[in-house]
């Protein structure tokens, strides 16, 4: 059974993009929306949210960010840079995308990196997720090599928080081939191209973030050393003083299932609302069948396929539901 709110909560809207439909932050709107319909006096902060995929940039800095090349971001006093490799290296880069996954190399991402650190005399982040390769950083070590000039100014924030490769059933880069367009003969070829790296790094089998960004992760963080926290919940912490002034948390995205668990906005919300004492739900396009919990709200009605996907109708869908969660 819900919980009662009360008419004068506050509540911190803190959800994730919902991939190929909506962005965090029009995911927050259609959320602060919905609730206004059902609390109009209930006091809302927008605080859209990211993981390391798309979105860090603005997760992090707020609204003190620049945009000054592509996937290259700078907070507006010319301090700090981010480096979005979703940006960079993701579904949006077409020429990537017309080759198949096997050719799709993470380089221009060790180049932009590159120039982050040359605009940059602060720290650079560079946020891992959301690509479209699984090289395990091949193409970036060859820009990058161990102690590269200005390797100490460099923070990798990670997607998810699970190994190159797992030698059980959980995750790992393998476990996200899939939605990169891999065919079961070419997952077959990478598991083989993902061994052979291991074996050339026997120590680092057990890398944490290694197979995030289809093994970007394990290039910078095991290969080049780089210090590597999860994103979702250092960006978390960063915004830790809005989130603890409220009663409420809601959160969301597109698709609420296993690989929520690896490190992803709602899990690492969910676990900080526990810490703190917090009341939270998570809305999602789809949630996995697989999943237990009465926080995870699927916004999609029944039998509406891809249509979901609009960002039109997926606006529509999150708000209704928002609404009629909290009526």
């Amino acid at each position: 059974m819900r919980e009662p709110y009360s008419l004068l909560m506050k509540v911190v809207i803190a959800p994730d993009k919902f991939r190929g439909s909506l962005t965090a932050v029009q995911a927050a709107e259609a959320i602060r929306r919905g609730l206004e319909c059902a609390y109009p006096e209930a006091e809302t902060v927008l605080l859209p949210m990211a993981d390391g995929g798309e979105g860090s940039a603005m997760a992090l800095f707020g609204p003190d960010v620049k945009k000054v090349s592509p996937g290259i971001w700078q907070s507006t006093d010319g301090k700090d840079c981010c480096v979005v490799s979703a940006e960079i290296i993701g579904y949006d880069n077409s020429e990537l995308m017309a080759c198949g996954i096997l050719e799709r190399s993470s380089r221009a991402l060790g180049e932009a990196i590159e120039n982050a650190l040359k605009l940059s005399r602060g720290t650079v982040y560079v946020c891992v997720g959301g690509t479209c390769t699984c090289d395990a950083g091949e193409g970036l070590l060859k820009i990058l090599r161990p102690g590269f000039a200005g390797h100490d100014r460099v923070m990798v924030l990670s997607d998810v928080d699970v190994p190159l490769l797992s030698s059980d059933s959980h995750l790992d880069a393998l476990s996200f081939v899939a939605q990169k367009g891999a065919s079961a003969l070419e997952a077959t070829v990478l598991r083989k191209r993902l061994e052979e790296t291991l074996a050339k790094y026997p120590d680092m089998s057990h890398c944490r973030f290694g197979g995030a960004g289809g093994g970007v992760g394990f290039a910078l963080h095991g290969v080049l050393g780089l210090c590597a926290f999860p994103g979702a919940e250092y960006i978390i912490n960063r915004h830790a003083d809005t989130l603890k002034s409220a009663e409420m948390i809601i959160s969301g995205e597109g698709c609420i299932d296993a690989q929520t668990t690896g490190g992803k906005v709602v899990s690492a919300l969910e676990k900080f609302a526990d810490n703190k004492g917090k009341s939270f739900v998570a809305f999602a396009g789809k949630v996995s069948n697989s999943l237990d919990g009465s926080r995870y709200i699927q916004v999609t009605p029944a039998g509406v396929g891809q249509a979901w996907r609009n960002a039109v109708n997926a606006a529509e869908y999150l708000e209704a539901a928002v609404r009629n969660y909290f009526s």
